[in-house]
């Protein structure tokens, strides 16, 4: 929690953060997805994200997948209309 709220909190407005179970070499163990939707001029600050995630937690290296997003929105609720 201390890393997200002074790394990832301060360098990005919004993200997602999900606790995982990854395999490496056949042995299940701990991870997190992080989701961060970028323009492309902010990739240079994921790439520096990862590596200093790497380097704090002593992975031997982070995977990070970027995919173009077509779209993407933010869905309000639908207003219900009683009558009186």
């Amino acid at each position: 929690m201390h890393f997200m709220k002074k790394t990832i909190t301060a360098s990005f407005e919004g993200f997602n953060v999900v606790d995982s179970t990854g395999f490496y070499k056949g042995k299940a163990e701990h991870s997190k997805i992080v989701t961060i939707i970028i323009d492309e001029n902010e990739l240079e600050k994921v790439v520096k994200l990862a590596q200093f995630y790497a380097a704090e937690f002593q992975q031997g290296s982070v995977m990070m997948i970027k995919q173009p997003i077509v779209q993407w929105d933010f869905i309000e609720p639908k207003k219900v209309v009683t009558a009186e």
